[in-house]
Formats: structure tokens, sequence, C-alpha cells
């Protein structure tokens, strides 16, 4: 009797060491093949049990070469059958290629347990040695057996406890001798009452961890002894777990005790799920962080009990960037994944290229989880581009005038890096506040601000800055004008000819440059005039990529031949554009336009004399010539003749002048009263404008 009490000692040890294992040789032997399938090893821990022990089976799948294999279906049987039940019959290994299982000891007697994986029918076995549960000592024996010894903490499932009890000669105790009962946590009945007492007895198994005693379901509280047996009923609880049923009979000092363990388990219905993520944060894929998280789904019964082993659990990306995130390397899903026998099934969510909210539901039946949400942020810097917000600033004269610099910093997939992510500037002209971080600005992420300011030094009038980010592994320079007042200007286009009509009119382009030889500022002012014709002042425009003036100017017609030559050169005028910018020092500029005249046009020319005259008398003659716009065309050679019977003319020929008018001619009429109309003719010379003729008609009376 002392060796089996001896051996229940070293058994309950190996149970809390996890020392003992035992690994039996396969039917077959690894095959050495990466695409087989087999069971590699099976171990039982502790390999010898009481009757209501309970052991833990391990089952390592793998191929040929020796690799756990995941998500494989494995089957587990006892032989006899009678010997011991599983907590489930169907497993499915984890990612590291086992499964697992718990077996409870019903009957003494040698078991073989043996296990095969679905697609392979080569089993491997492990033999299991099962006890009598017999407790004994000099004041007698108890010997308990329980069936079922598998329930479900379902709280109403019930199994019956005999105990077999003699006294330390072996007889059959007599009828009406009570034996105490206790269901819950393992403990040492230090006192012999039966019962947990505080501070008195020890407690071995603490299956919630509070550090005191606490039932598990409920049991009948004493028995009375009927032909040397008892049988108590036991009542499920609502916790999983082991649950140790403890017998004793006698008084304290002179008692003898008995223990049993059964198992509970969960029910396969599952009323919730708890999905929970291992990290938060991830980042984007192939940028060297961490781009993968665990998911872990733990399912639970409407007691709080995780769900047993073997459960199918489906998981699915609800939303996401769609950057290509997978879960278990799947993009659609559902994936289906098995519960272990804490009730726990995993999967691992990996990040796509685009950051954004991931977010995962797990089902189990009808039951749902609430959605889990992983963030996916960018990855470290590979790309920064800085800019500034003014391309041209005018203070090459100013202390303390701002210019707003703007770094937009990208991973390698052109995704906002996270915030907070260092970002350092520099200059070479003025100061620039060289510290920033990546943040939300506005509707905007990735971007980190600052401000640069004039002063010394003033190198010149480009101003060159840069930004540089992962210990200036990334950077970007830039650069923008730093200018001044205008000091000097180009007319880069203007009309060099038009002619001199109210509608004629040509683009004029002015270049103004400040005393660094760079653009002026966008609106910058500029007077610009004509002596002849119309040009209106204006601003500059850019002043980034050039700082030009644009504008028209207009051609008019003449008052008078401004270009007198004879002959006549068909220049009207010459116009000057006048420009100032700058005030005094600063740009004054002058361009040239030629206004044309064209050949005389007799519809606008005129002969201006009397028309009604006395016989004898004589009148003066002006000739007006004039182009077809009205322009006065000075040089010309003009002849006048008279007729010959009504009168002579005197003076002919004479020029024009600057007005188009050849005066110092005279028509006198004659004296013959038998002539009573007289003709004179007008001839324009110009050899290269003049052309044309005019008549003059004179009435002659008394």
């Amino acid at each position: 009797m002392q060796g089996i009490k001896r051996a229940r000692a070293f058994n309950w040890m190996a149970v809390a060491s996890g020392l003992l294992l035992l690994v039996i040789g396969a039917c077959s032997g690894p095959v050495n093949n990466d695409k087989a399938v087999i069971v590699r090893s099976i171990t039982v821990t502790p390999s010898v049990l009481q009757e209501g022990d309970v052991a833990v089976v391990e089952v390592l799948v793998t191929n040929g070469s020796g690799t756990g294999l995941p998500d494989r279906t494995v089957y587990v049987v006892a032989e006899p059958n009678t010997g011991g039940s599983f907590s489930g019959s169907v497993l499915q290994t984890g990612a590291d290629g086992v499964a697992t299982v718990t077996f409870t000891a019903t009957q003494s007697g040698s078991v073989t347990i043996s296990a095969r994986v679905e697609g392979n029918p080569a089993a491997m076995n492990a033999n299991v040695t099962i006890e009598t549960n017999a407790a004994t000592n000099d004041n007698g024996q108890i010997v308990l057996t329980i069936a079922p010894a598998l329930m479900q903490a379902d709280g109403r499932s019930t199994a019956t406890v005999v105990a077999r009890v003699s006294n330390q000669t072996g007889t059959p105790m007599p009828d009406s001798t009570p034996v105490r009962f206790a269901a819950g946590e393992k403990f040492i009945d230090v006192n012999g009452d039966g019962m947990f007492t505080q501070n008195v007895d020890s407690l071995k198994y603490d299956a919630d961890g509070n550090g005191r005693w606490d039932p598990i379901g409920t049991i009948d509280p004493i028995v009375y002894t009927r032909s040397g047996q008892v049988a108590a009923t036991y009542t499920a609880g609502n916790t999983s777990g082991l649950v140790y049923i403890k017998a004793t009979m006698g008084q304290p000092g002179h008692t003898v005790a008995g223990e049993i363990s059964l198992s509970l388990t969960s029910n396969d219905s599952v009323y919730s799920i708890n999905l929970t993520p291992d990290w938060q944060r991830i980042q984007v894929r192939g940028t060297g962080g961490i781009e993968w998280v665990t998911l872990l789904a733990t399912a639970f019964d409407a007691h709080g009990n995780t769900a047993p082993e073997g459960l199918a659990v489906d998981f699915n990306i609800t939303a996401g960037p769609g950057g290509g995130e997978a879960i278990n390397g799947d993009p659609i899903g559902p994936v289906t994944v098995h519960t272990n026998s804490l009730g726990q099934a995993s999967v691992t969510l990996n990040a796509g290229t685009i950051p954004g909210t991931i977010r995962v539901r797990a089902r189990a039946g009808t039951v749902v989880s609430t959605a889990t949400q992983v963030t996916v942020v960018g990855g470290p810097p590979a790309y920064i581009s800085v800019g500034a917000f003014e391309c041209n600033v005018p203070s090459i004269e100013l202390v303390n005038a701002s210019n707003k610099i703007v770094a937009v910093v990208s991973d390698q997939w052109g995704n906002e890096v996270p915030d907070s992510t260092a970002v350092h500037f520099g200059t070479e002209q003025g100061e620039i506040e060289g510290a920033a971080s990546t943040q939300a600005i506005m509707t905007y992420r990735g971007v980190a601000e600052t401000f640069w300011h004039s002063g010394r030094p003033k190198n010149d009038g480009y101003v060159w800055y840069w930004a540089e980010t992962s210990g200036g592994r990334v950077a970007d320079t830039g650069v923008f004008i730093e200018s001044g007042p205008a000091a000097e200007g180009t007319v880069l286009q203007h009309p060099d000819t038009l002619p001199a009509n109210n509608n004629a009119h040509g683009e004029v382009i002015i270049q103004v440059l400040d005393g660094n030889g760079v653009f002026v500022n966008n609106n910058y002012p500029i007077d610009v005039t004509a002596d002849h014709g119309v040009i209106g002042s204006g601003v500059v425009n850019d002043g980034c990529h050039s700082s030009v003036y644009i504008g028209q100017y207009y051609a008019e017609v003449l008052d008078q031949d401004f270009h007198y030559t004879i002959p006549d050169d068909g220049i009207g005028a010459i116009a000057t554009i006048s420009i100032r910018s700058g005030g005094i020092g600063g740009y004054n500029g002058t361009a040239k336009v030629v206004l044309t005249t064209s050949r005389a046009f007799t519809k606008n020319c005129a002969i201006d004399m009397q028309t009604t005259m006395t016989y004898g008398t004589s009148t003066p003659i002006e000739i007006t010539i004039r182009d077809r716009n009205g322009n006065p065309l000075g040089g010309h050679l003009i002849q006048i003749t008279g007729d010959g019977s009504g009168g002579t003319v005197s003076g002919s020929p004479q020029y024009t002048n600057e007005y188009g008018v050849a005066s110092g001619l005279t028509f006198t009429a004659t004296t013959n009263t038998a002539v009573t109309t007289a003709f004179i003719n007008v001839t324009d010379l110009d050899a290269n404008f003049g052309g044309i003729n005019m008549a003059g008609k004179i009435s002659l009376q008394n």
C-alpha cells in the first residue's frame, strides 16, 4: 500500500514539472520528402496515470524534412476505448505543427494512444499505464471511480462518483458509515476533516489564481455506505478545467481519503468571440519596419468558458486601405483556423503598400466578434521634397521678412511617413528655423513646415535652402529669389513699324531686374508712356520664372508729318516709348516705333479756292494732301495748271508742308466775258507716294 501512495506522489510531481515525457517510435519511419505529411512524434505527459488523472497529448506533424506543418487535421484514438477519453478526437495543428488534446484516465490497465494525420494512414503510438485509484492507510482504504470523467461545464450535467471503502483488514465498512465528499480545486487536507480549512489546509491547484480554495460544481456532501460502497452525484460547474473530488471517512486523526479528477469542457455552442491584435500599429510592406501583426480570437461559451479544441473560426478583412493587405497571405478570405486546447485561433495580418486602418472580424457560425482595428502607417523616409511658399520675397533691403518652407516626406511607396518624423532645415542666406517634424496639417500628412527670415548674410539674390531626414540620407534642396528694387531692364519685344492709324497695335514686353540681376517681385509697378500713340503703365508679372511687363502699344493718326522729307519717305513719325521703374536710380529705357504713312488718297485730299469769280480777279489756292488714313503728307510736289481760256495759274509748282498743305498758288480769271467757266488741274508729282490728279471748277461772272 505504501508503494501505491509513493507512486501517486511521484505522478503529481511529474504533472507539475512536465519533465516526464514519453516518446514512442511510429509504425513507419520518417520519409525524406518535403511534400510528405507525417506524424513525426506523439508525447503523453505524464505516461503513468491513476484513474481520473488527466494527461496532455501532443502530436507533431511535419514534412519529410522535419518542418512543422500548420492547419493539418489529426485523429486520435485510445485502445481499449474504456481506458479513457479525449477532450476532442479531431485536432488541428498550430503554427508549429503541434496539435494538443487532453486524455482523462477512467479504467486501470495499459492503454495505447494512436495518432494519424489526414491523408496518411500510418499512425504513431504511445503507451499509457493507468493504475487503480486507491487510497490506503492503517485506518482503511478508499477506491474511487467516476463516470463520465469528461463533462461539459454547463452547470447541469452530472456524474456518479463511486467509493468502495474497507477497513485496514480489507473488510468492507459496515452500512451507514459516513463518507464526506468535496469537489473543487486540489488541496491537502491537513486536519483530515474532508473539507478545505483556510489557514490550515494547503492549496495545491488554484485554478483561478485568487489564493483561496474554490468549489467547482456541487457534490453530495455526505453519503452513507451500503454493502461497502457509496455513490455520490456530482453536478458540473460553469467553469471549464480540472475538478478534484476528495472522499474522506473516519474521524480526524484516524481518517482515510481518496481523490479522483474529472475534466469539465466548455460548451460546443459559442456565445462570444474576443478578437485582439498583439500590436495596434504596423508599417506598410517592404519598408523595413514591423509589417505584420498576430490576431488572436478566443471563443467563449455562455458561461465564459473557452471553446473546445478544433472549432472552426473564420477571419475576414471588412475594411482596409486597399494596398494588398492580407490574412495569412489571403487578400480575399475568409481564412479558417481551428481553435487550440485553449479555445484560441490565431492568424497573421500582413500590411499592404498603402497606409490606413484595417478592420477585421472573426466568426464562428452565427457569432461574430466586434471589429478590431490595426493602423497601417507609412514606412521610413525614402523621398523628401522641399519647397518655398513664395518664389520671390522682396526683402533684399529688409530684415525679418519671412517665407514659409515646406517639406513633403514619403516612403518608398509614396505614402506619408508617420507623424513626428524629424526633419532638419538649413540655408546659406538669412536665417531658417532649423528643426521641425511631420504632422497632420489640415488635411495633409507627412508634411513638415518651418520659416525662413531675411537677414545677414545677404550673398546675392538667390536663397538656397535644404531639408533632410534619416540622418541626412534623405535630402532635397530648393531656391527662391530675394529681390530688391528695379535697377535694370531690357525691352524684349516691341513693334518696329506700324501704320499710322488708330487700329494698328503691337505687343511690348519689358524685362525688369533688380541690382543683383534677378527678377523683381510680382506686381512691381512700371511706368510706360509714348510721345506718339498710346500705351498704358502697369505692373511686372510672375517674378518666379520671369519678371516682365506686357502691354499693347496702339498707333494713331497723325496731325502732321513729323518726319518731313523731300521727296516723301513714307514715315509720318518715329514714336518713342519711355519706360521708368524703380524711381531714382531705377531703370529708365526707351523703344522706338516707326509710324508709316501711305500714298496720297484722292478722297482725303482737297482743293481750297473760290468757286465763283468776277472776270479779271484773282484767288489764292491751297492744296491739302493726305493718305488713306488721313495722315498729312509733307514734301509732295504739287503742280497746278489752268485750261488756258479761263485764266492763268501762278506760283506752281509748290511743295506741301508738314501739315500736307501746298500754298503760294494763285488763279487769275480771264477778262473775256464770253468764257463763263474756268478749270484748273492739280497733279501730285511725288515720285514715291504721289500720282493723284484733281480738278477744280470756277464760275465766271461780271
